[in-house]
């Protein structure tokens, strides 16, 4: 997934540092998100993919287990970010980004990448959930099944 990570990194190395960024699913970019001095908050319900991040996010509490990821447990407008890339269930994506646009800043961006067949589809499932585009998706490359793009949160009176 070289390709994914680049434009992760990329996109996330122009974000405030401090800015609190949740990983849904618990993705291998917790890590490096983590170096950038972001404040990175990891979450799945796959106990096996949080393992590798608990010896980094765990100290400060911010790795958490979850039955379903359509049902987080975070307040609501916590989160700045939330990337979503990695152990996001295809028939659950619509409900999936929903709660993530919940846990989300009004004007918050969310990184999605999804195994779907074309960029369309990946916007259509982010508009069901009430996202705006914000980078229109693409396929990752780099042989990668997986769609990635870019939306945010938008309601009445969130600054552009």
């Amino acid at each position: 997934m070289p390709a994914l990570a680049d434009h992760l990194l990329r996109t996330f190395a122009a974000v405030p540092v401090g800015s609190r960024v949740l990983d849904l699913g618990a993705s291998p970019h917790a890590t490096a998100l983590d170096r950038l001095g972001l404040e990175v908050y990891a979450c799945a319900a796959d106990g096996d993919a949080l393992e590798a991040l608990r010896g980094v996010l765990e100290e400060a509490g911010r790795v958490t287990a979850v039955p379903r990821l359509d049902a987080l447990g975070y307040p609501d407008a916590f989160f700045d970010w939330v990337v979503a890339v990695e152990g996001i269930p295809a028939g659950a994506l619509v409900e999936v980004l929903r709660e993530a646009r919940r846990v989300l800043v009004p004007g918050g961006w969310i990184y999605a990448a999804a195994p779907l067949a074309t960029p369309a589809a990946l916007t259509a499932h982010a508009d069901a959930a009430g996202l705006a585009l914000a980078e229109a998706p693409r396929p990752c490359g780099g042989g990668s099944a997986l769609v990635r793009g870019i939306y945010r949160r938008v309601e009445p009176g969130t600054p552009l």
